[in-house]
Formats: C-alpha cells, sequence, structure tokens
C-alpha cells in the first residue's frame, strides 16, 4: 500500500518487495470470486468507481459486495 496508508481510497502502488505489512495480501473465498484483503488494513483490493476502463487505479476500499473488488484466477 502506498505509503502503508489504512484509509479508503489510498492508492495501491507496485514496489519491490520488503515484507512489510503493506504489502502482504489474505485471500478470501467467495463463489462469486476472490476478495483480496491487506494485511495492514484489512481493506480490500478494489477498482475505482466499479471502472471497466484499461488503466483505472485501484485502491483499497473497505470490503463490501461489488463486483469492483471480486477476482478469479485465470490459468496462463
Amino acid at each position: 500500500m502506498n505509503g502503508g496508508s489504512t484509509t479508503d481510497g489510498a492508492a495501491v502502488a507496485q514496489y519491490t518487495c520488503d515484507g512489510r505489512a503493506g504489502q502482504r495480501w489474505s485471500v478470501t473465498g467467495q463463489s462469486t470470486g476472490v476478495q483480496l484483503v491487506a494485511v495492514h488494513s484489512g481493506k480490500c483490493l478494489d477498482v475505482t468507481n466499479t471502472s471497466t476502463a484499461d488503466g483505472t487505479a485501484l485502491v483499497q476500499w473497505t470490503c463490501n459486495s461489488g463486483t469492483n473488488q471480486r477476482w478469479s484466477r485465470t490459468a496462463v
């Protein structure tokens, strides 16, 4: 998490791994997709404003049932 923030709307940013709590996520299973929960804040990975546009920012937000907080794993 950018700066280790625990507030709703805090930007998710890519950094070199250093083991800090702000870089750890837990996976909570749901039948309609999983939620990725930030260990340091307890908030979910969220697509800003439920946008479907390329390049939309990812933030942390209080976990809810929105589809913008549901993730699925696909084979590569």
